[in-house]
């Protein structure tokens, strides 16, 4: 009967839902009465189906239910009760009120819960190896994010080849990472990583670079083991290696130099082939294109160099402008600034040799040393300020603060500046005096004749006035102690510089010791040891002058013994008494000045008692030239006017009645 039932429902494809119903309702009521007697097993027909809701149920389902209001209710029960069911089916389902409340279907082996669509947070339902081996696209460009501004992954292991961004490479080797537009579609290098637009973007198999930024190495085809961070780092690049720029545009133009290292925004920014090179600072060695083996380090230090190379360039614009000067060192902001040619320089503190251009071989230690030279080779300068003022004097050294203002000619060394007072030391100064290294040796040096002309004096130096001449407002001399000007209230003496050279040209003497300034307004100098020459020579003059007259009296003495014997005996002969008790009281002294060239005085003494007294000058031959008469008694004088005499020796004697008391020799200069 419920066969039937059941067919003649299958069949009555047009029936009412109200017919259904109280069909199914017969049908159910039946088998229930029925099963007891029957124990029959309730069977659904293999074919049609049945609709609860729908008169057209789908042909693939055996019951079709359809609703908008209402839904299916599976049975409820606790978790003891589900569990207390026997030989559960496969595929049985229920709804577990308790102990984690949900929908639950048996597996065959376990009650699994059904779990609610999505993803897993834990991935805990990959099985192993764990991983993702599908592309990760989003829906539409720009609407995913990987990781948050604030939850972000901690780190990302990977191998192989990795994109970020749009890219064009055709990654041969799988071992590079390229982040942004980028890429060469040939690549074959290896283990390089690039990280911006167009960064690495012709590498073809260059490997081990590192590219990050705009255009960092974007034209490097077969360099290796470069790195370049920044905008247009290494943008030029070709096969040059070893490299390392780091700053907006450092070593743009590199082609093929290697093991240069650019630090800073336009650093080594034109350098083609120069190798070794290392640049720290905005636009240091800006314009270097081939120059190898320079250090720069500095805003623009050796910022016009091209081709110089083995410089060391430490501050602001150090070696600003050298070209191609080579082997130079400057430490110190504008060090060497103005340097275009001169090599193997070394200038340590602001602004030293800052004039130079040309000039080689100098060395400036201290703040604006050799601050003016611009031509001059082989100087030295030790001491702020220190040669400040010459441009183009060669071997000349200055040592001490501001030392070598005065300096106005080559091939010297001053020492210390205006206030300096003392030069000490344990020994003289050595001059080497070896017969073998002089030629010409002459003994034409003046004594007397020089040294007789000139005019000791004594004097304060004025060391205001000696800056002002020195700097002409140029420079000022900023340094302040509290004993600066102390020397100016020392009383000096020796020479003026002009007096000397006046009787060095009086005498036709090429003195040496007087140093002549090249421009008026520069200053003179002289070289006290200088003077050393014609004094010994004066003293040699002397010595023979007083050797001759000393035979000459003795001369005159014994023809004097000679004519006092005959005047004695002619006195004699007379019958003349001659009073000498008091003669022996009488006295002749030496003429002052002697030497003299206009008068000269002869100071005498007479006794208390006698009758006649004269004084007898004599030429070198013993021929009388005038006898004066004196008088009086004790000290007296004679006034001697040079007028009467030619140029030469001459005795003078005194006789006191009749008897010769001394003689003396004088001379006269003309």
């Amino acid at each position: 009967m419920l066969y039937s039932l059941s067919a003649t429902i299958s069949s009555k494809k047009n029936y009412n839902m109200k017919t259904v119903f109280t069909l199914l309702a017969a049908i159910l009521l039946s088998s229930i009465l029925m099963s007891k007697s029957l124990a029959q097993t309730n069977t659904f027909p293999s074919t049609g189906a049945a609709g609860i809701g729908t008169l057209t149920p789908n042909a693939s389902s055996l019951l079709d239910i359809t609703s908008t209001t209402k839904g299916i209710l599976i049975p409820r029960m606790t978790l003891t009760q589900r569990n207390a069911i026997v030989t559960p089916a496969i595929g049985l389902m229920i709804y577990q009120t308790n102990s984690t409340p949900g929908f639950y279907y048996y597996s065959g082996s376990a009650w699994i819960a059904v779990s609610a669509k999505g993803a897993s947070r834990t991935l805990n339902n990959l099985t192993a190896p764990t991983a993702v081996n599908v592309d990760l696209l989003p829906a539409t460009t720009n609407t995913l994010n990987l990781g948050s501004s604030t939850l972000n992954w901690k780190n990302i292991y990977a191998a192989g080849s990795y994109y970020i961004g749009s890219s064009r490479v055709l990654d041969v080797t799988g071992v590079n990472t390229f982040i942004g537009v980028t890429g060469n579609t040939q690549n074959t290098g290896f283990a390089n990583t690039a990280v911006g637009y167009n960064a690495l973007f012709s590498n073809t198999s260059g490997s081990f670079n590192t590219a990050n930024g705009y255009g960092a190495l974007a034209f490097n085809r077969d360099g290796s083991y470069n790195t370049a961070n920044g905008s247009d780092a290494l943008y030029s690049n070709i096969t040059g290696k070893l490299n390392t720029a780091d700053g907006d545009s450092a070593l743009y133009s590199n082609t093929i130099g290697q093991n240069n290292t650019a630090t800073g925004e336009n650093a080594l920014h034109s350098n083609t082939t120069g190798v070794s090179n290392t640049a720290d600072g905005q636009g240091t060695l800006y314009y270097n294109t081939i120059g190898q083996n320079n250090t720069a380090n500095g805003y623009r230090a050796l910022y016009f160099d091209t081709s110089g190379g083995y410089n060391t360039a430490n501050g602001q614009v150090a070696l600003y402008s050298n070209t191609n000067g080579d082997n130079n060192t400057a430490s110190g902001a504008g060090a060497l600034y103005n340097n275009t040619t001169g090599r193997l320089n070394a200038a340590v503190g602001e602004q030293a040799l800052y004039g130079n251009t040309t000039g080689y071989n100098n060395t400036a230690i201290g703040e604006h040393a050799l601050f003016a030279n611009t031509t001059g080779s082989y100087n030295c300068a030790l001491g702020e300020g220190a040669f400040f003022t010459n441009i183009a004097l060669s071997n000349t050294s200055c040592i001490g603060y501001n030392s070598g203002k005065n300096v106005n000619a080559s091939n010297r060394i001053e020492l210390g500046n205006a206030s300096v007072s003392v030069i000490a030391g344990e020994v003289s100064f050595s001059t080497y005096s070896d017969v073998r290294i002089k030629d010409n040796i002459k003994e034409d040096v003046p004594g007397l004749a020089f040294i007789s002309k000139l005019r000791p004096v004594t004097y304060n130096l004025n060391i205001h006035k000696e800056n002002e001449m020195v700097y002409k407002g140029v420079r000022e001399d900023e340094g302040e102690w509290a004993s600066k000007y102390d020397i100016e209230k020392i009383k000096m003496t020796g020479f003026v510089a002009q007096d000397v050279e006046k009787a060095a040209k009086e005498t036709g003497y090429d003195f040496s010791g007087v140093q002549k300034p090249a421009n008026p307004d520069e200053l003179y100098s002289l070289r006290y040891s200088d003077f050393v020459m014609p004094l010994v020579k004066a003293v040699q003059e002397l010595s023979k002058m007083n050797d001759d007259k000393d035979a000459k009296i003795n001369e005159l003495e014994t023809r004097l013994s000679k004519l006092e014997a005959v005047m004695n005996a002619q006195l004699a002969a007379s019958n003349i008494q001659v009073l000498t008790s008091n003669i022996s009281f009488a006295s002749l002294e030496q003429n002052i000045p002697n030497p003299f060239n206009h008068t000269t005085t002869i100071n005498y003494t007479l006794p208390q008692q006698y009758s006649s007294a004269k004084i007898i000058i004599v030429d070198k031959t013993g021929k009388a030239l005038k006898e004066i008469n004196i008088s009086g008694n004790g000290k007296g004088s004679l006034n001697v006017d040079a007028s009467i005499l030619a140029s030469g020796a001459y005795n003078y004697s005194l006789l006191v009645d009749g008897k010769l008391i001394a003689t003396k020799q004088m001379e006269h200069l003309k």
